[in-house]
């Protein structure tokens, strides 16, 4: 009767992760056409603008950026190795996972910030709206082409991504619409992507117990 229970427990959980997962992936199909028509609306309005060194240091970012990150996300090899290591133990694994969430959820929200400030601070009363929606496809561009390239099953990287993108979008919202402060948005970011965590590191306890999770 226990295994019995046991392997209904694990179907549910199993069932709700492959809803997640669906759910993430149809909610992020907005999210990428928003990215490509916004970078594409930004950088017209910015040419009219007479904006040509923020355009081109925007495509500079978006050329080497998914090099540069690659080599920023070389620890999570480290974490890895670590897991695979210990991978009889369920504590460590978990431990390597929730560490390496939390290293690729900073420098996914540094990244995001520092190109934020950036084109916020060199943007004229003019030039700010465009300037937001070029940050917005050159912050999270590098990140999205990544995605592209991982499996299907890279649940983690996309609930991320996700939650990047939303938090993007609302300081984007309140710079715009609230003329809120720039501090706003290191709050708003950490909070996003502080759920982000909590979600992956959900979804990395079931998979251990599934035994899916490598």
């Amino acid at each position: 009767m226990p295994t019995t229970v046991a392997s209904a427990s694990l179907r549910k959980e199993g069932f709700a992760l492959d809803t997640l997962k669906g759910l993430v992936a149809l909610l992020m199909i907005p999210l990428f056409v928003l990215n490509a028509l916004g970078g594409v609306v930004a950088a017209i309005w910015l040419a009219i603008l007479g904006e040509w060194g923020t355009i081109g240091i925007g495509l500079a970012v978006l050329v080497v950026g998914p090099f540069a990150i690659g080599l920023l996300l070389l620890p999570q090899m480290l974490f890895a190795g670590i897991g695979s290591f210990w991978q009889s133990s369920r504590s460590a694994m978990l431990i390597t996972m929730i560490l390496s969430n939390i290293y690729t959820s900073v420098l996914l929200g540094f990244c995001c910030l520092y190109v934020l400030a950036f084109f916020v601070s060199n943007a004229t009363s003019a030039s700010l709206t465009p300037s937001l929606l070029w940050a917005y496809a050159v912050g999270t561009g590098p990140w999205a082409y990544l995605l592209s390239k991982e499996p299907d099953s890279s649940v983690g990287s996309t609930i991320a991504t996700f939650f990047a993108d939303l938090a993007f979008l609302v300081v984007i919202g309140l710079f715009l619409f609230a003329r809120e402060q720039a501090s706003y948005a290191v709050a708003i970011f950490s909070g996003m992507l502080g759920l982000s965590c909590l979600i992956q590191i959900g979804v990395g306890w079931s998979l251990l117990r599934s035994g899916e999770y490598e």
